[in-house]
């Protein structure tokens, strides 16, 4: 079975969305270091020499192989708690980016709602007062059109009184005709 190293196809790119992080980059160093140490990739194997110069008496290498591991291994662990600390104030951060994305959502769903039914409002009494008004208009067209029977009317009473007032002075005046020649009149 192989196993993905630092510089492996598989890691060697950064993971997405992780470029400039300062903690990825930490993490790929400590990898890089974890490598160097367990020696190029191998699976990382208790050294025996530190157990055999511990048995020989020696604390010269063994120890200060020890030493250097342990102290390898504190770097690691604080990298590695870094990370889980970087990792979660980043997850926190992205919550709460969200919920604020969720009532930013929210606000303005509720305003669109609210100038969707203001501008509903505004149609409905457009329509109501276009109705009032077309119901209006009708009203004034009958009163136009009786107006215009009326003077149509009175117009032809006009017509007919001048008729009659010309045919009651032409009467008289063939009366008076009729007097002064004293002949009767002409039916």
């Amino acid at each position: 079975m192989r196993h993905a190293t630092i510089d492996s196809p598989e890691t060697s790119a950064a993971p997405p969305g992780s470029v400039g992080v300062p903690w990825a980059e930490a993490l790929r160093r400590t990898a890089r270091l974890v490598k160097s140490l367990v020696g190029g990739g191998a699976a990382m194997r208790p050294s025996r020499r530190p157990q055999r110069a511990r048995l020989r008496g020696g604390g010269g290498r063994g120890a200060a192989a020890l030493s250097e591991s342990g102290d390898t291994g504190k770097r690691i662990g604080d990298q590695v708690n870094a990370f889980g600390t970087q990792t979660h104030e980043a997850l926190t951060q992205a919550a709460e980016h969200t919920a604020h994305d969720g009532e930013v959502i929210q606000a303005s769903a509720q305003t669109i709602t609210q100038v969707v039914e203001q501008v509903d409002s505004a149609v409905s009494q457009l329509n109501a007062r276009a109705v009032e008004l077309n119901a209006r208009g009708a009203a004034v067209r009958v009163q136009v059109g009786q107006l215009m029977v009326a003077f149509q009317f009175q117009d032809r009473v006009h017509q007919i009184m001048d008729q009659v007032s010309a045919s009651i002075h032409s009467a008289v005046g063939r009366l008076q005709q009729s007097l002064a020649s004293g002949t009767p009149p002409d039916a």
